[in-house]
């Protein structure tokens, strides 16, 4: 993948998308949760609706300005965990906040 935009945000704290990136014709939204230990749980667990909710903000209006609207996209997560050993999960296609203008 090629990152072309980190910690992208929107005017007015609408959303922000932690990496932007370009994978073989496809725009990529990454969110990336990192913790310390995963004695609480995964990383992951922390994309809430309501972020999702706000990605999905972050990603149209990144679109919209970049005349991007009809790239293909996805949205990624990347779960990591820094001990007792430093792990990362990658998640493809982890949610899709909106689908022709809707909410899932």
């Amino acid at each position: 993948m090629q990152v072309v935009a980190r910690n992208w945000r929107v005017l007015g704290g609408r959303g922000e998308v932690d990496l932007v990136a370009w994978d073989n014709g496809v725009l990529v939204f990454v969110e990336v949760k990192a913790l310390r230990t995963d004695e609480y749980g995964s990383p992951d667990r922390a994309v809430t609706r309501e972020k999702i909710y706000r990605i999905g903000c972050a990603a149209r209006e990144y679109l919209r300005r970049a005349e991007l609207e009809s790239t293909p996209v996805r949205f990624d997560v990347a779960s990591i965990v820094l001990l007792p050993e430093p792990f990362m999960e990658y998640n493809k296609d982890a949610f899709m906040p909106f689908q022709r203008g809707a909410h899932r």
